[in-house]
């Protein structure tokens, strides 16, 4: 399997704006990541890092 294409790399604020923006969308991790070019644990950390809430993978699971 291929790495992502920012695999490794430094933060930038700009990807930080585009996961609260993606998120607020109601974008799912999958897909932020995918649109980062990271993967989707890269981008839950990074989430966490920065306090940014984000949309569960499957919210039919949700109660």
């Amino acid at each position: 399997m291929a790495k992502p294409r920012n695999n490794g790399k430094r933060w930038t604020e700009k990807e930080d704006n585009k996961i609260k923006t993606l998120a607020k969308k109601g974008a799912d991790t999958d897909k932020i990541a995918k649109e980062l070019g990271r993967t989707t644990d890269a981008v839950e950390q990074e989430a966490y890092r920065k306090n940014i809430t984000l949309n569960p993978k499957d919210k039919r699971n949700i109660h």
